[in-house]
């Protein structure tokens, strides 16, 4: 082991002297022989064009048939594929991994390739895909233009990409993507909005109760856990500077999510407690929910 690892472990006192001597994994990690691992950029680049065709395919074939609107139905029809298919699979890899590996300090910060967890970058990969298709189609519409929904978008790029390329935390954005458990109901709430009624409002409850659920209490679940092992492992794991920024960059965008789910879980709060419905919280002017599910 390169002499200069002990000091730099000593850092984080006894007990990281105690995770060494019961981690063998981690310990060949600080010891150089296992080197942090970026998954293979060109797999990746043709998952995000096999995305970006697919949700364009879904766009044009949605069975939507309105006079008025029918743009933004179809970009919901879209938006709930993607969400469906996210949300189980961040579901799966949380239930098989017993909640234990997204946050394991190899599995986050030494990358996936060639282990279990190889295949939470490409999922990543697939929903880069999906933003890219999302935020060209906002600009191509006028109708659909979000300006909130595309920054957040330009903001998204980043975490996803940095993620599956440098090998820094899939398993962490993996398990984030089940906080889209919400996204249909509020999708199908505002496809339903003055056609039926008893399914708009049956949505709008559906949604509250997944949004505390997926995002409240599994998304803080996630980011406690996350934010844990980076102050406990990050300075001896991520040396290299881009490592850390990789890293860094996508906790300060968990840590914005985590202020704005708690502002509209305080919105779709006082909204229940005055006896309407929860996903009501939307503006009436905003044609649509955007990246996540989440509106700006």
């Amino acid at each position: 082991m390169d002499p200069a690892l002990p000091s730099a472990a000593g850092r984080f006192g006894d007990v990281a002297s105690v995770d060494l001597a019961n981690d063998p994994a981690l310990a060949a990690v600080l010891d150089g022989s296992v080197p942090i691992i970026p998954t293979d950029p060109v797999r990746m680049l043709l998952i995000v064009a096999a995305s970006f065709v697919f949700h364009g395919l879904v766009f044009w074939a949605a069975p939507v048939r309105r006079a008025k609107g029918e743009l933004s139905v179809r970009m919901w029809v879209v938006s709930t594929v993607h969400a469906v298919n996210l949300a189980v699979a961040a579901a799966a890899y949380l239930v098989a991994s017993r909640l234990e590996r997204f946050h394991g300090p190899t599995q986050l910060l030494n990358g996936v390739a060639g282990t279990v967890d190889e295949w939470c970058s490409p999922v990543l990969a697939y929903s880069t895909g999906y933003f890219v298709w999302d935020t060209l189609v906002m600009l191509r519409y006028k109708e659909l233009h979000d300006v909130g929904g595309t920054i957040h978008h330009f903001i998204i790029f980043p975490s996803l990409m940095l993620a599956f390329f440098s090998g820094v935390s899939p398993p962490m954005q993996l398990a984030f993507f089940v906080e889209e458990a919400s996204t249909p109901f509020l999708n199908i709430r505002s496809i339903y909005r003055g056609v039926n009624e008893r399914i708009y409002q049956v949505c709008g409850y559906l949604f509250a109760f997944f949004f505390f659920a997926s995002r409240l209490v599994m998304g803080s679940y996630i980011y406690v856990s996350c934010v844990h092992v980076y102050l406990r492992y990050g300075a001896v794991m991520l040396p290299a500077w881009q490592k850390q920024g990789a890293f860094l960059w996508q906790l300060v965008m968990a840590t914005l999510s985590r202020g704005l789910n708690l502002y509209w879980g305080a919105l779709i709060l006082r909204k229940l407690f005055r006896g309407g419905s929860a996903a009501s919280t939307d503006s009436a002017k905003r044609p649509r929910p955007v990246a996540n599910g989440k509106e700006h």
